[in-house]
Order: structure tokens, then sequence, then C-alpha cells
């Protein structure tokens, strides 16, 4: 593992959110340097995917990931118009993340597999609490999907852990 990666995670949707987790190596375990949460609509989401991708996370690997479009009786509230705006927006973050290369892998996680582990008290436990922000549900979902994918795919421990708590 490098010294810096981030874990960058997306709500895709109508009101897309994005959460971006900086992290850097003290010691054997990735400590978390900085964060950030963005909300914006769907026209500008790829365009802010791409400066997070190449600006913010311009060092070390990218572990990135997105909600899964799943339709079914949750996915009935996104009909017609913002059902294909969301589906088309997750496959413009494929194409956007593999036109970035081998330095970004996107998972893509159904809420449902999400949801029930990156609760509040564990987007706290990880010194995230200030990023959640009243009004931004779809940013908090964001940064969900952000610290589901260090967690699972970057090695980043479990804030509810003895593992990640000092001493």
């Amino acid at each position: 593992m490098t010294d810096n990666f981030c874990a960058l995670g997306i709500d895709p949707g109508p009101a897309p959110g994005f959460g971006l987790l900086h992290y850097e190596m003290r010691g054997a375990v990735p400590a978390l340097a900085d964060a950030e949460v963005y909300q914006c609509n769907t026209s500008a989401a790829l365009s802010l995917f791409s400066y997070l991708l190449h600006v913010r996370a311009a060092r070390g690997p990218v572990y990135c990931q997105t909600e899964r479009f799943v339709a079914g009786p949750r996915s009935s509230k996104l009909k017609g118009t913002k059902a294909s705006t969301t589906q088309g927006l997750i496959a413009d973050l494929q194409l956007e993340a593999a036109a970035a290369g081998h330095r970004v892998q996107l998972m893509l996680r159904s809420a449902g597999a999400v949801k029930p582990w990156a609760t509040d008290e564990r987007l706290t436990a990880a010194g995230l609490a200030h990023l959640m922000i009243p009004g931004m549900t779809h940013s908090r979902d964001g940064l969900r999907h952000s610290l589901f994918t260090a967690s699972k795919d970057a090695g980043v421990p479990d804030p509810l852990s003895r593992r990640s708590r000092p001493g």
C-alpha cells in the first residue's frame, strides 16, 4: 500500500452526493488526514467527479464506490426520467473511472449493503460528524460509500473496532 490514498463515495441520482476521504499511512495503519463532502445536480456530477479524481485525489490510488441502481420497490420513487438519469450517471462514472486507469478502482454496491454498516454512529466514530450537514442527505450518503470502500477495499480499520482505537 502507498503512503497516501483516497476513498471516494458517490450517491448517484437527481442530487448526487460525494464524500472524499484522504488517508495517510501512520505506522501500519491508515489514518484519516482530511475529508470533504459535495452535493450538486446531475448535470454537474460528472465534471465534479472528474475534478475530484484528477485534482483533489491526484496522488496515490483512489478507492471509489458508487451506489448500484437496483430496480425494485425501493427504487419506485425514481420513475421515468429520474431513474434513467441515475442509471446514465452511473454508466458515465464507470467510463470516467476506467479512463483514469489503474489508479482508480470503482466498485458498485447496493444501498442495502452499505447503509446498515455505514451508520451515523460509525461516521461519527470515524471523525466525520462535522460533515453530516443537515439538508445534505446525499452528501452524507456519499460519505457512507466512501467509508465503506475505505474499510472493505483499502484496509482502513472499522471505526467501531478495537483495532481503530489508539493505544
